[in-house]
């Protein structure tokens, strides 16, 4: 199951979500996408990305938030943007399962 369906069961993305972000063609767009839209669901969708994102092997990501996060008072939201903004780095960008 990919980082999408899990949040989909968890009831942090609706259909009509889920759906904006599979529409997209290219990976790279959908991971934006996603990102976009838990930025919009404030800080109560944060926990429920990062077990995602370990329940789907992505730790690296994980691991990365929360160096970024380190020695500084970060919001989950302020989290989320710092991964909008790294998320391309060839650190970050291994394959993701959405």
């Amino acid at each position: 199951m990919g980082i999408i369906n899990i949040l989909f069961s968890k009831e942090v993305l609706c259909e009509e979500e889920k759906d904006t972000i599979l529409v997209e063609d290219v990976l790279q767009a959908q991971i934006e996408r996603l990102l976009d839209i838990l930025l919009w669901k404030g800080e109560n969708a944060f926990p429920s990305f990062i077990e995602a994102l370990k329940e789907t092997g992505n730790e690296h990501i994980v691991k990365e938030l929360e160096q970024q996060g380190e020695g500084a008072s970060c919001s989950p939201t302020s989290k989320i943007k710092i991964i909008v903004g790294v998320h391309s780095c060839s650190a970050l960008y291994r394959p993701v399962r959405l």
